[in-house]
């Protein structure tokens, strides 16, 4: 089918044409509405997307291939409890490492840190080739443990040395360790496999950040903005929701390394108002809010954010330092040592680089 090849060179309104052309000539042809379906989501059409996939199913109540997509579509949402119904039942059809990953990714989305570690270590187990080690590995690095988490990430490198993506996840990780030297090097790995790839160019310019080296990690992060913007600009409306929030929160991120913090207090609002984002993402808002207004030595905003960041994700990601930092400033001491020790415990490059500490 030609509009399968127009996907590949991510040409969609080109194969939407030739997609619906194939139903109106077959319209019985479940595949027809699957392909559609999933143009439609790259579109940002999802109404029209999951109406294909249930015409699908209605058709062919046990096409997998319907039930998958709208699983994808689900989960390219946010809506993870139909995203995990949709995966459960094709694995339950026939269980495979692509359906019990996903499973996993649903709970690791929603918090369930636990069932999605032995949902990833099944993906491993039955197909050792599938990318379940990556996953663990950005799982291990969202709870704060480092070291697992660079052991995963390691061995999927070493089974994929063209993994961009795996490159700037244990740079992630090593951000989070304080290596910062590694993650400049795993950052430029990935930049070397794909120079366009933005989230490498902040990773690193966070590794900069690290090492003291402003300027660097300034340059890093504008080429981070230009290639987002020139994303943005391509894809308009095909971009998802996550996307969008995650290159909001880049901006957010530069403006608190360049002391710009009403910016960043701008940026993060809008995030913590979108609609279809991963509660990670929101409690990352809530977390640059919170050093934002600890750095203008807003307190009891500060705090206030910290509290809603520690609360946007089952698993806390951080708010523990600000939350310490905002008590220690209205002097509740007691408060403030209970949560600068529980930061120790679980380390995240905010609280790492000193560049983007309250400058108070």
């Amino acid at each position: 089918m030609q509009s399968v090849e127009n996907l590949r060179k991510k040409e969609y309104k080109k194969a939407l044409v030739e997609a619906s052309f194939a139903i109106k000539e077959s319209p019985k042809w479940t595949l027809a509405y699957n392909l559609r379906a999933r143009l439609y989501g790259l579109l940002g059409q999802y109404k029209k997307a999951l109406d294909d996939l249930r015409l699908a199913r209605k058709i062919d109540p046990k096409d997998v291939g319907a039930i998958t997509e709208q699983g994808i579509l689900e989960l390219r949402f946010s809506n993870y409890d139909k995203a995990l119904e949709c995966f459960e039942k094709t694995n339950s059809m026939k269980e495979n490492a692509d359906s019990t990953l996903s499973i996993g990714t649903c709970f690791l989305e929603t918090g369930k840190i636990e069932d999605a570690i032995k949902r990833y270590e099944k993906a491993l187990e039955l197909d050792p080739k599938k990318p379940a080690n990556a996953s663990l590995g950005v799982l291990y690095s969202i709870i704060g443990d480092n070291e697992k988490s660079i052991l995963h990430h390691t061995k999927n490198l070493s089974a994929n040395n063209d993994d961009q993506q795996g490159f700037k996840d244990r740079a992630w990780a090593y951000n989070n360790a304080g290596e910062f030297a590694k993650a400049v090097d795993d950052c430029t790995k990935a930049i070397e496999l794909n120079k366009d790839f933005a989230t490498a160019y902040s990773t690193r310019g966070t590794a900069y950040a690290g090492l003291g080296q402003k300027r660097k990690a300034t340059r890093d992060f504008q080429k981070a903005l230009e290639l987002d913007a020139q994303f943005l600009k391509k894809y308009g409306t095909m971009v998802s929701p996550d996307e969008n929030a995650r290159i909001s929160l880049r901006r957010a991120f530069i403006d608190l390394v360049e002391s710009k913090y009403e910016h960043a207090i701008n940026e993060s609002k809008k995030v913590t108002k979108m609609t279809h984002i991963a509660p990670r993402i929101k409690a990352m808002a809530y977390l640059t809010l919170a050093r934002a207004n600890n750095s203008l030595a807003r307190y009891g905003d500060a705090l206030k954010f910290s509290d809603l960041a520690i609360q946007a994700y089952p698993y806390p990601l951080g708010g523990y330092f600000d939350r310490a930092f905002a008590y220690e400033h209205l002097g509740k001491t007691e408060l403030a040592s209970a949560d600068y020790a529980k930061a120790k415990e679980r380390p995240n490059f905010y609280d790492r680089i000193e560049l983007i500490k309250p400058a108070i």
